[in-house]
């Protein structure tokens, strides 16, 4: 079967640009690349609909100042539907005079976050460890001097660890200054 190709022009490699209908060749002539409606053929056609529309307008004033029954109103109820399909074809979906937008790419999801696990609490503590500590670290603690931290760490390494601050107390340490180093030391 033989096919009718309207010829529109050349594209850039020389290639014939051509459509399958006068109609098509019509509206890919008035699209611009990617199939956008050109921006000029675009206010061209609003300025049209404008000036059908303020026609339409004075056709129905001056019938209004003379009514005439008969064929003057019937041509105006015609050409009234006519300008009310041809402007509702213009301005639908899709239509020559609005603007197409291009296709929105798919949104990209970010790759998913690998977590780490948490270090163990006692890493992440700043708190200062009775039995881990050396006797320097525990010099850190207030009103732990270097007599007191060598006696804590003789008696862990003696006794065993401390299972709480306030066991302290074997060591000699008061009840007060054992208040007063909860929150910076633990036994753990």
């Amino acid at each position: 079967m033989w096919r009718v190709t309207w010829v529109l022009g050349r594209s850039a490699d020389g290639r014939a640009c051509g459509a399958e209908s006068p109609r098509e060749s019509v509206e890919a002539f008035l699209e611009g690349p990617r199939g956008a409606t050109l921006p000029g053929v675009r206010i061209l056609l609003h300025l049209l609909t404008a000036a059908a529309l303020i026609v339409l307008a004075f056709a129905y004033g001056r019938w209004l100042r003379d009514p005439e029954p008969g064929a003057p109103l019937i041509a105006l109820v015609i050409l009234s539907a006519l300008v009310a399909l041809a402007v509702r074809r213009l301005y639908r979906r899709g239509g020559l005079a609005r603007r197409r937008r291009p296709p929105l790419e798919p949104r990209r999801r970010p790759p998913p976050r690998v977590l780490e696990p948490e270090p163990p609490l006692w890493m992440t503590d700043d708190r200062v460890d009775l039995n881990r500590a050396s006797a320097s670290e525990l010099q850190a603690l207030p009103g732990v001097g270097p007599r007191t931290a060598e006696r804590i760490v003789t008696e862990r390494e003696a006794h065993g660890p401390f299972a709480s601050v306030e066991e302290l107390e074997r060591v000699g340490i008061s009840a007060v200054r054992i208040r007063a180093l909860a929150d910076r030391a633990q036994a753990g």
